[in-house]
């Protein structure tokens, strides 16, 4: 629950800005797109003059059927008149890297900035910062942002918020899923009913590509540290030999199947979307014992308790390395036992 000290100050900003900016993070997942879809529609009915940018990434398929996707701007960060705007509404981005990675991200001195996020790692670098580790989802902090001001939430926007709220939670398994996210949910679900033909889309929106990268993901499954780490690696040259994109490899998957395997408590799926650049998807099924969110940040990532991610800049034998050496620091820190 947000504080209404708290509460009143993000209004506050909101009600003086006119020209509001927001963006999703790079690779958005349904919490980004969902968050920042649902927001803008918000902002509209109040008659604001929003800008919502894409980011870093194209915006991905699978979510082009939420409500609102056909205006998002396919605009990275750094190709934005930034001094143009009043506001800029960060959600879902636990540092300035998730606003963009393609170049430094710099706020001129008119721009008011509002963060809003469930990152534990976020250290706050807006005028004003709601970081909140107890939500799931940043499409539950939205939901209670606009619950609290007893704004109307219109059905597209429920849907988006809802979307958000299933997938970042792994549908409702992930920690801190609580019964205040169920209650959320409810309400949600109640203004949109057809949230279930979302959900279905988003689950079985693949192309062939997908499942040739999960075949090669499966072969290359590596156990480390007497088998309570397993790591999927892909290279780009094997992405290559099958006509996958980088973007059809959807690490976070493999990740999940690898940790609902009983003694593989830490999961990571890597792919090698070009030479020398290497993406990770951590999971765990132990959160109590492994802070995969915290273990990723020792190398320069992020996430949650339960789920991170991580991008290097070396070889795929050298992320191994690095990762299973911050796992058993980790250990070693913390006392966590086989």
């Amino acid at each position: 629950m947000i504080d209404t000290s708290l509460a009143q100050q993000i209004w506050n900003e909101v009600e003086r800005a006119q020209r509001i900016l927001l963006h999703m993070h790079p690779t958005p997942d349904g919490d980004s797109a969902g968050s920042s879809l649902a927001l803008r529609d918000v902002l509209d009915s109040m008659g604001k003059d929003v800008t919502l940018i894409q980011g870093d990434t194209a915006f991905p398929d699978y979510l082009r059927h939420l409500p609102g996707a056909e205006n998002v701007e396919p605009h990275p960060y750094g190709s934005v008149e930034t001094e143009q705007f009043d506001l800029f509404i960060i959600l879902d981005s636990a540092n300035k890297d998730q606003i963009s990675r393609q170049s430094e991200v710099v706020f001129p001195e008119n721009l008011r900035t509002l963060v809003i996020d469930h990152h534990a790692t976020n250290e706050g670098y807006g005028d004003i910062n709601w970081i909140d580790s107890g939500y799931v989802a940043t499409c539950h902090m939205v939901f209670d942002l606009l619950t609290a001001a007893k704004i109307e939430i219109s059905r597209e926007a429920a849907t988006c918020l809802f979307v958000g709220m299933f997938t970042d939670s792994g549908g409702f398994q992930y920690p801190p899923t609580s019964a205040a996210t169920l209650h959320a949910a409810a309400d949600l679900a109640a203004k949109a009913p057809d949230f279930s033909e979302y959900i279905f889309h988003i689950n079985n929106t693949f192309d062939p590509e997908n499942m040739y990268y999960r075949g090669i993901a499966l072969k290359n499954i590596e156990l480390f540290h007497n088998g309570h780490i397993a790591i999927s690696a892909v290279s780009a040259s094997e992405l290559d030999s099958r006509g996958i994109l980088p973007d059809q490899a959807d690490k976070s998957f493999i990740a999940n199947q690898l940790k609902s395997v009983v003694g593989w408590d830490v999961a990571v799926g890597l792919v090698e979307s070009e030479p020398g650049v290497v993406k990770a998807s951590f999971r765990t099924r132990k959160p109590e014992i492994y802070h995969v969110g915290k273990i990723a940040a020792m190398l320069g990532g992020g996430g949650h308790q339960a789920a991170a991610g991580l991008t290097l800049k070396t070889s795929l034998d050298d992320a191994k390395r690095q990762i299973v050496e911050a796992v058993l620091a980790w250990e070693n820190e913390h006392g966590a036992t086989e």
